[in-house]
C-alpha cells in the first residue's frame, strides 16, 4: 500500500542523489482532493486487470470539457482510435474488435470506444480522457500511467434475466398491471418448463445427462481451492460430482438405482433453487454496456442497438432494434422513475458501435442519469424489447429533482460529511511517511465504521411491499438516501443509527421493523392481502413457480421411475465370483475370503451403529463419521498368516503406490458388493471409487477406458458442442431409419479421433 502512496526514489539524471518521484496517487498534487475520496481510488490502482498497449505522450489527448450544454452528458465515457482498439484486441487475443473496452489509463477510468467517424485508414494511434474520467491529477509522461489496462470490454448480447428489483416497477407502471402480471408470469413457466424439461430430456442418452449435470452442477467452482474432487468416503461429495464418475466409468442410469436416486436428488435441487430466484428470463431483452453518443446523431429520448451477430429467440430475429420502442433500466432500481421506455433508432453512422446501448448527449439530464443515477463509467443496462411488456409500461412522471432530495437531507441534518481535504494533511504532518499513514489510517478507519446500506436496502424492500406502493413519497425519500449510501466511503458520508431512527421516525414515519415479506421464506402464510390480491413477487413465486416446479419435478420422476432400476450389478460381483470359483481347489484362497466377509461384516456393523437416520449430508459431523467407518474398510487387510503367500502377494501389488486400485481393493469391493448391494449408502460410500474400476473393465468393448487422474478429472467438462452434435446425429439416423449398429460405429469412429472440435468454452 505504502508503494502506490508513497514517492519513489530515482537517480537523477546526472546518476547523483535520489530524488523523489511522485507516482500513483500522487498527493502532493492533489490536495484539494477530499482525503476520502482520494483514499478510494486506489482501488483503480490495485484492481485486477489485463495490461495491453502503452501510448506515447503525442497519442493521448486531454479534453478541458465534458459533452454536455446543462449537465455532463459523457460521464464516464471517451473515445480512441480504430487502430488502437485493434491492437488491444490482438493484445486480448480476440478474434474480433469490440466496440469499447470498460478499463482505466494513468488517473482515467470508465468506458472507451472506438471513434464511429475513424475509418482506419490512417493507423493512427490515440485516445482522449475527459474530466469526468480523470480522478486525479498524474504524471503523464511516466511509461506505467500511459499503459491502457482493460477490465472487460463489449460482448455478444443474449437474453437476460429479469431482476426482481425490476418486477414490481414494471407491474406499478402498466398500463394494465394484471396484463403485465401474466406476462411475466407466463414467461416464468416457459423459463422453468425449459429449464425443468431439460433435466427429463436428458435421460435418453449418457452424453445427454453428463452435458445437464455439469451444466446444473457448482461444485466445480470450488475446484481451483481444492485442486481435486472432494471426496466423501470413497466417492465424490457433491451429488453432481457423483453422477460424473458414475457415467464415466460405464453406469447406464437407466438401470442402475442409486443413480436414478441422486439424479432426482439433483433436479429436485435445481427446481428448488429456480423457485427460490424468482428466475424470469425474458427472451427478447439482454445486458448491454451504456455509452455516449459523441456526434450527435441521437435525438433525446432515443437510443440505438446494434448486434454483433444475428440476434435470434421465439418471435424475433435481426441484428438491430429498429423504430420501436424499449425499455431501459439499470441496477439497482428503487423507484418506478428508474425504469424508462424510449425510442429505438438505427442511424447508419452508430451502427459501427455494436452489442452496447447508444444514449443521446442531447438534452439537459443524460438518461443515464435517470436510471438510478446511472453513468457510462461501465454500468450495464438492461434493454428490453418484448411487445407485450413494453407497449403495457408507461414512464412514471420525475416528482422532485434527486439532486435537490439529497441537498434536503443535509440541510436538515439528517445525513453528513466529511470533507477533510488532503492538503489539511500535508500542513498537519511534518514527514511524507507521517503524511501516508495519517492518509491510510483516516481511510481505513473511515471505511470500518458500520454501513447501512445493506439494511436500509432491505428496510425499504419491506416497507414498499407493506405499504403496496413502489413510488410513494417514504420510497422517493429513501431512495435518494440510499443513493447516497452507496457511494458513502467516496463521498465521505457520516450516518449512523442515530441517524437512521431520526430519519425514520421524522420522515418516513415507519415503525423500527418491519415483518419479512411471504416471498422470502419457503411457505407463504396466507395472509389475507390488503387489496385483495398477492404481491406479484408472492404470486410468482408460491402460485407461478411452485405449480410449474412440481408439475416438472413430477414428470422428472415419472421418467426416472419408468425405467425400472436396480441395486444389483452382475459385473460388480464377477470378480469375486471369480475367486470363489478358485476356492474351491484352494484353503488359503478359500481362507482369504472367509476372512474378508467378516472384516467387512465388522465394518458395515460399525456403519449401522456410527451413522443414524438423523444424520443428514452435507453435515460436518455426518462426513466425519462416513471418513471414520471408510478408513476402517480401507484398512482391511489379509490375516497375518496369509501374508507371505503368493496369492496375497498378487494382491497387494506391492510394487504399486496407488492402495485404491490394486486387485485386493477391487477384490474387497467386489465382496462388499457381493453381500451388501441392498444397503446402498454403505456400501457405494466405501467401495465406490472401486465399483467405478470394476465396471470400467466390464463396459469397455472395443475401445479401452480412458485413464485420468483424479486432479486432472476435475478440470473436464463436457463439450457441448460435440454432445449436441451426436445427439443431432442419432435424431437424423432415427429419422433415416439407420440401425443402432451403425449409430455404435460413427461414435466409436468420432472416440477414435475422428470427433467435433473440442470447445472448452
Amino acid at each position: 500500500m505504502e508503494s502506490v502512496l508513497r514517492p519513489e526514489r530515482q537517480k537523477d539524471e546526472s546518476g547523483g542523489e535520489e530524488v523523489e518521484q511522485p507516482w500513483a496517487l500522487n498527493i502532493q498534487q492533489n490536495h484539494e482532493e477530499p482525503v476520502l475520496k482520494l483514499f478510494a481510488r486506489l482501488a483503480l490502482s490495485l484492481s485486477r486487470t489485463w495490461a495491453t498497449v502503452q501510448l506515447e505522450p503525442d497519442q493521448m489527448y486531454h479534453r478541458e470539457r465534458d459533452t454536455g450544454t446543462h449537465k455532463v452528458m459523457n460521464d464516464g465515457v471517451g473515445q480512441m482510435s480504430r487502430r488502437l482498439a485493434s491492437e488491444i484486441a490482438s493484445c486480448l487475443g480476440l478474434t474480433e474488435t469490440p466496440a469499447g473496452y470498460q478499463g482505466r489509463i494513468g488517473c482515467a477510468k470508465g468506458m472507451w470506444i472506438v471513434d464511429v467517424e475513424d475509418d482506419g485508414l490512417d493507423d493512427d494511434i490515440w485516445i482522449e480522457t475527459y474530466p469526468s474520467q480523470r480522478k486525479w491529477a498524474c504524471d503523464w509522461q511516466d511509461l506505467e500511467h500511459r499503459c491502457f489496462e482493460v477490465k472487460t470490454w463489449s460482448r455478444q448480447a443474449k437474453p437476460a434475466a429479469l431482476n426482481q428489483q425490476f418486477i414490481p416497477l414494471l407491474e406499478a407502471q402498466a398500463i394494465s398491471p394484471g396484463q403485465m402480471r401474466e406476462t411475466i408470469a407466463e414467461h416464468m413457466r416457459r423459463n422453468l418448463a425449459e429449464e425443468l424439461g431439460g433435466q427429463s430430456a436428458a435421460l435418453g442418452n449418457p452424453e445427454d445427462l453428463r452435458l445437464w449435470v455439469d451444466r446444473v452442477g457448482q461444485s466445480r467452482t470450488l475446484m481451483p481451492l481444492h485442486r481435486s474432487i472432494p471426496l466423501l468416503g470413497g466417492l465424490p461429495a457433491t451429488d453432481e460430482d457423483l453422477v460424473g464418475l458414475l457415467l464415466d466409468a460405464g453406469f447406464d442410469h437407466l438401470k442402475l438405482k442409486i443413480l436414478q436416486g441422486v439424479l432426482y436428488d439433483i433436479g429436485k435441487k435445481k427446481a428448488d433453487t429456480l423457485k427460490a430466484k424468482t428466475n424470469v428470463r425474458i427472451p427478447q431483452s439482454t445486458y448491454l454496456l451504456m455509452v455516449a453518443d459523441f456526434t450527435g446523431t441521437l435525438e433525446e429520448g432515443e437510443v440505438q442497438v446494434s448486434f454483433s451477430t444475428k440476434y435470434k429467440v421465439d418471435g424475433f430475429c435481426d441484428t438491430l432494434l429498429e423504430e420501436m420502442d424499449v425499455l431501459v433500466a439499470r441496477s439497482p432500481a428503487h423507484l418506478p422513475s428508474d425504469i424508462q421506455r424510449v425510442r429505438a433508432m438505427s442511424y447508419p453512422r452508430l451502427r459501427k458501435l455494436k452489442d452496447v446501448v447508444i444514449f443521446s448527449t442531447k438534452g439537459r439530464t443524460p438518461l443515464a442519469d435517470l436510471l438510478s443515477g446511472g453513468d457510462y463509467d461501465g454500468d450495464l443496462a438492461w434493454v428490453c424489447w418484448d411487445r407485450d411488456i413494453v407497449n403495457n409500461f408507461r414512464n412514471a412522471p420525475l416528482l422532485t429533482a434527486p439532486d435537490q432530495i439529497s441537498r434536503n437531507l443535509f440541510d436538515r441534518g439528517y445525513v453528513k460529511k466529511l470533507a477533510t481535504k488532503v492538503g489539511e494533511i500535508l500542513k498537519e504532518q511534518r514527514t511524507v511517511q507521517a503524511m501516508c499513514d495519517k492518509f491510510v489510517f483516516s481511510g481505513f478507519y473511515f471505511n470500518m465504521q458500520q454501513s447501512h446500506l445493506g439494511m436500509i436496502t432491505k428496510y425499504k424492500e419491506k416497507l414498499c411491499y407493506h405499504r403496496d406502493s413502489a413510488g410513494s413519497d417514504s420510497a422517493i425519500q429513501l431512495s435518494a438516501l440510499l443513493g447516497l449510501l452507496v457511494d458513502q466511503g467516496k463521498q465521505g458520508i457520516i450516518f449512523s443509527g442515530k441517524h437512521w431512527d431520526k430519519f425514520r421516525r421524522e420522515v418516513i414515519n415507519g415503525p423500527p421493523g418491519l415483518d419479512d415479506p411471504e416471498y422470502f421464506g419457503e411457505r407463504p402464510t396466507n395472509t389475507p392481502t390488503k387489496h385483495g390480491r398477492r404481491h406479484i413477487l408472492d404470486y410468482l413465486k408460491f402460485q407461478v413457480a411452485e405449480q410449474a416446479v412440481n408439475d416438472n419435478l413430477t414428470m422428472f420422476q415419472s421418467a426416472i421411475s419408468s425405467r425400472g432400476g436396480q441395486e444389483y450389478d452382475a459385473d460388480l460381483t464377477k470378480m469375486y465370483n471369480d475367486y470363489e470359483l478358485r476356492a474351491e481347489n484352494s484353503e488359503t484362497c478359500r481362507q482369504l475370503l472367509k476372512c474378508l466377509r467378516a472384516d467387512i461384516d465388522a465394518v458395515k456393523v460399525m456403519w449401522q451403529k456410527v451413522i443414524t437416520k438423523s444424520d443428514k449430508e452435507g453435515e460436518s459431523d455426518y462426513t466425519t463419521k462416513v471418513n471414520e467407518v471408510y478408513r476402517k474398510w480401507m484398512d482391511i487387510d489379509p490375516p497375518e498368516e496369509l501374508q507371505s503367500s503368493d496369492l496375497v502377494q498378487m494382491l497387494k501389488e506391492g510394487w504399486s503406490r496407488d492402495p485404491h486400485s490394486s486387485p485386493w481393493a477391487l477384490l474387497k469391493a467386489s465382496a462388499t458388493f457381493r453381500y451388501h448391494h441392498k444397503v446402498q449408502s454403505f456400501t457405494w460410500r466405501m467401495a465406490g471409487m472401486q465399483l467405478c474400476y470394476l465396471k470400467s473393465k466390464m463396459a469397455a468393448k472395443t475401445l479401452p477406458a480412458a485413464i485420468v487422474q483424479l486432479g486432472m478429472w476435475a478440470c473436464l467438462r463436457a463439450d457441448k458442442k460435440s454432445i449436441m452434435a451426436r445427439s443431432a446425429q442419432r435424431r437424423e439416423s432415427m429419422r433415416e431409419g439407420e440401425s443402432f449398429a451403425a449409430l455404435d460405429l460413427d461414435e466409436r469412429m468420432e472416440d477414435d479421433g475422428y470427433g467435433y472440435e473440442i470447445d472448452d468454452t
